[in-house]
């Protein structure tokens, strides 16, 4: 239900930060303080597709999470060098509790 949300009111940039919290919640391994992996392999389309956008749009929007530090794409694995700051990006999660169904 949150996912749904999201993908109706959020820009591009919560779609795909929303995606990578998803993914990190349900297959991430911890690397380091703060620091995610999500060790299954992930496309730029793979990410369009669970973000709801093209794959241009996740192409351009994983580029400025990796410009900002925040993500680092080797071998289309993902790893969140800061998962609290893509989760407040992503706007899915506050304190660990999903956002109330205002919509």
């Amino acid at each position: 239900m949150i996912r749904t949300q999201y993908l109706i009111r959020s820009n591009s940039t919560q779609k795909v930060a929303s995606s990578l919290v998803l993914l990190a919640r349900r297959f991430g391994k911890t690397v380091g303080e703060n620091r995610i992996q999500i060790p299954i392999p992930q496309t730029h389309s793979d990410i369009a597709n669970l973000s709801g956008v093209s794959r241009e749009t996740a192409s351009i929007e994983l580029k400025k999470l990796k410009d900002k530090d925040l993500i680092l794409v080797d071998k289309k694995l993902i790893t969140i060098n800061d998962f609290k700051a893509i989760k407040e990006i992503s706007t899915i999660y506050y304190e660990d509790q999903p956002l109330l169904y205002d919509f």
